[in-house]
Order: C-alpha cells, then structure tokens, then sequence
C-alpha cells in the first residue's frame, strides 16, 4: 500500500536524542537518519517518518572548510523512495494546512547527515518594540538606570510604521536563524498607549504562515504611582490590551515598583501589589502570565527588612491559581532572576518546597551578563545569570533561554540568534557534557517553547509542523558548542528561510 506523493521530503537528517526517545526509535550509539514526508491529507498536512540504515559521509574539504552541506533537490526523480510501503512509514505529525504556500517552495531538501530540530528553534523572551535603538540612544555609563531613561526618551518618538519596520527586521532575522515561534513582549504605558500592540498584532499577521508570534501587553513601568490619573490611565490601557484576542500573555517588571519614602518594606509591598494585579488580570481574560523578577545580585533575606525574594511569592500564586488559556492550562513564566545566582544550598532547598506545576523560568544570559554586577570587582564579580545547569538538575522548574533584547542599550551585543548564546553558556556554565549540551539545545527549543505556553513534546503531532535544520551540524555538541551559520526553516511543512555559506580558500 503506498500514500501519496508528498509535497516536501527531507531526506537524510538526524533528530535530537530526546525526539528519538519519544519516538522509541533505537538509536544504538550513533543517531539514525530518517526521512520526513510532508503529505497533504485533506484540510491537514501529515508527516510520515521513515527511518532508514543508510550513512552519508560528511567530507571536510579543506578548500571549503565552511561550506554548506545540505543541498535543495528541485527535480522529482531526486525524491527516492518516496511512496514507500505503508508499514516501512511512521505518521508522527499532523497539522492545519497552512492558508499559503511559498511560491518557490522546494519539493525535496537532502539534509545529508545534518541535525533537525523538530518544532524548530524559540524566542521565549524578546523585546519586538525595543529592538534596533542602539543608534538612536547615546550610551555612556551602560547602566541599566540609563538604559530603562534613554529608551523611554526613545519610546517618546515610537510611531506604527517605525515599530513595524524594526520588529519586521527582528522577525525576519530570526527566521534566517531557525526560529519558528517567540513570545514576543509589546510595552503598554500612557507614553506610547497601544501603539506597540497595535504594530505586534500587524507583524503577528504578516508572519503568521512563517512565525508563530505571541504576542505580551507588558508594562515595563510601574503599575502604581502616587498620581492617581497616571495610575488609572496605566490599568486601563494594560486592561484593554489584555481584552485583544491577539494578545495572549500579560506581563510586568514588579521590581521598577517603588516608595516614595524610598522605604524597602514599602517597596516589596508594592511589588506583590503589582504581581498580585496582573495574576488578577490574566486570569480574568484568560491570559499567560509573565514577569521580569528578581533582577538582582543581592542575596535574599529577611522579609522585615525589605530583602525577601519575589520568586516565593510568585510561585505560591501559581499554586493556588489555574485557569484555561485558548484549551490549555495558564503557564506562568518568569524572565531573568539574576538573584538565583547567589542562592546558597538553603535558599534552593527552600525554594523546592513551593515549587508550582506550569511555571517556567527564562534565563537570559545576554543581557543578564552585560547589565549585572557593575560594581563588583572583576576578580569576585557573579557570573549574573542564573546557572541554569545546576538548577535544572535540582530544582524542580521547566527552564529556558533567550536573547530578550536585540540592539538596543540592555543588550547592545547580538543578532537574535538563540544557537549564538550557547559557545559561550558552556563556558560560564562549565559544561559540555553530552547530557547538558541537549539541556542547552532544548533551553532554546522545547524548553523554550513550553516556557512560551506553546506545543513542545516530540510525541505531540503539532510540533512536527516546523522544523529547523542546523547545515553541517551533526549531533548536539556540534550544535550548542559551535553552532553553525548554515540553516534551512520549515514552518508549517514549507520553506521559509535558508541560509547557505560559500567558503573558498586561494
């Protein structure tokens, strides 16, 4: 019995251990190559797994010792195998058929031993209104004081077509890296209202065939100030972004909250005030919740002193409250949390006892390493991004990575690129461990992707809708210790990016 002739074959890739798991695929030593088949059935795509027990030698050519491997097969006679017997194939994936297709779309991709990673790569955290201002802010002490002033003079000047022409560029980027989905954040304050949101809900339209763009109303500034008209105009705005069905996350920075006696018990008052209204708001409209919290080095302590962590509080919070979010169960994400790099074994202890279902935590090493520890010594200065290695092994969260910004005065280093962050993860890590390098893939794919409330398990049909292809890479280390330039996207079972590398020696 045959099926019929797919609308896209990629040939010859490898997957991540844990998709072999899923699958229960015998791996042996080494990962086995497998063939996917995107096959249109209906309103639905199917993918159909085959694998197989042929090898491809990947040749260094000493000429070309960059050059990309995968190679892009237009004529048909080149899909071999294709209508295989029923019993030799796997469906694995099942999804909507996309309401477009690339009109150069390519029928047959031979990966030739590269790694796949099914579901593709994911922003968790990244800023799509405050990209690319790096030009636009003179940058003098790098503080982050002087970064959260200089953007908000910058916001001031924000318009549509100036939000959209810079979160498009950050998009389209970071398809051309493999990412196929991102929990996108879009500030809401009576300074720029809802023009961020309104150019996010634009460029989640424009992509949504190429990019799963989830889009956040955050509120970067305080939700409670002493003028009370400044702080009605804030809920109200931050409550009609949260009542658009584009909008699927509510966020906040409780850490910006302060006193105005400038008195720390105060001050973490208004901080569980202002978690407190945004766990209020999401469950009201049906949202994902998402702070910025604990972005610190200071150690925690005592709560009579105005030294406790917000971390706790969030998490017995989100023990307490669920609630449904488009047929799914509310995630609660947590961005940063510098403040666990100085957790002694006791804090960690603790912190395991109030551990909460559906919570991830988002390490974001770019900025965090950039912004933090300024006035340490170098010598003694806190690695300041959570170790996200240890923690994994030991406390009981779904953690995460991402870039969170791109260009701009808290993060003036970077592309977008999720695979960059890693070279440099295993070093302040200290790890490159088979086991931990897929931890570290994952930070960037699956973990990501749960962290953003979006399918992630390889045994869920759904995810095999993407699929990013890392060119030349051909296991995990290869692909978190150096990752590689050459990349090739699917999303929903079409091509949508390639980057491809000539490299010539003379």
């Amino acid at each position: 019995m045959s099926v019929p002739t797919p609308s896209l074959t990629v040939r010859n890739v490898r997957l991540p251990p844990a998709a072999y798991r899923a699958l229960n695929l015998d791996t042996d030593a080494t990962a086995p190559l497998v063939d996917l088949d995107y096959i249109a059935a209906n309103d639905a795509v199917e993918v159909h797994l085959t694998p197989h027990d042929a090898s491809v030698e990947q040749r260094f050519d000493p000429a070309q010792p960059f050059a990309s491997t995968i190679r892009i097969d237009a004529a048909d006679d080149a899909r071999r195998g294709v209508a295989r017997e029923a019993a030799e194939r796997r469906l694995v994936g099942r999804f909507p058929s996309p309401t477009s297709t690339p009109a150069a779309a390519p029928r047959c991709i031979d990966a030739r031993g590269s790694l796949g990673i099914p579901g593709g790569l994911c922003h968790p955290h990244i800023h799509l209104d405050k990209c690319f201002l790096l030009d636009r802010c003179t940058l003098s002490d790098g503080t982050f004081s002087e970064a959260l002033t200089a953007t908000a003079s910058a916001k001031a000047e924000f318009t549509h077509d100036d939000l959209v022409a810079r979160g498009r560029r950050l998009i389209a980027a970071s398809l051309s890296h493999g990412v196929t989905s991102m929990r996108a954040f879009v500030e809401v304050d009576p300074t720029v209202g809802l023009r961020c949101v309104e150019a996010g809900i634009a460029l989640q339209a424009e992509f949504a065939d190429r990019c799963h763009v989830q889009l956040v109303a955050f509120a970067q500034d305080p939700l409670f100030y002493p003028d009370a008209a400044k702080q009605q105009r804030m809920h109200q705005l931050l409550r009609h972004a949260a009542q658009s069905r584009q909008v699927d996350v509510v966020g906040s920075a409780p850490y910006v909250e302060s006193s105005p006696e400038g008195d720390a018990v105060q001050q973490k008052t208004q901080q569980r005030r202002n978690i407190d209204f945004v766990f209020k708001l999401a469950e009201e409209f049906g949202k994902h919740v998402d702070f910025h919290l604990d972005y610190d080095l200071d150690p925690p302590g005592a709560a009579a002193e105005g030294r406790e962590a917000m971390l706790p509080y969030v998490l017995g919070l989100s023990r307490g409250r669920s609630w449904d979010v488009r047929g799914q169960t509310r995630r609660v994400t947590i961005g940063h949390c510098t403040k666990l790099s100085v957790y002694t074994e006791g804090d960690i202890a603790a912190l395991c006892e109030g551990v909460a279902e559906g919570v991830s935590v988002v390490a974001l090493p770019p900025s965090d390493m950039y912004m933090q520890g300024r006035d340490q010594p170098y010598a003694s200065r806190s690695r300041a991004t959570l170790p996200l290695l240890e923690l994994h092994k030991t406390l009981r969260l779904s953690w995460a990575m991402g870039v969170n910004n791109v260009a701009n005065l808290f993060t003036p280093q970077g592309d977008a690129d999720p695979l960059a962050m890693l070279p440099c993860m295993v070093g302040v890590w200290q790890s490159a461990k088979p086991r931990d390098c897929e931890t570290l893939l994952n930070a960037v794919s699956t973990s990501a992707r749960y962290a953003a409330g979006f399918t992630c398990s390889y045994d869920d049909a759904a995810v095999w809708a993407d699929l990013t292809l890392l060119d030349g890479a051909s296991g995990v280390q290869d692909a978190v210790c150096a990752p590689p330039f050459g990349r090739l996207t699917i999303a929903k079972g079409s091509m949508v990016a390639q980057r491809t590398i000539h490299s010539t020696l003379f």
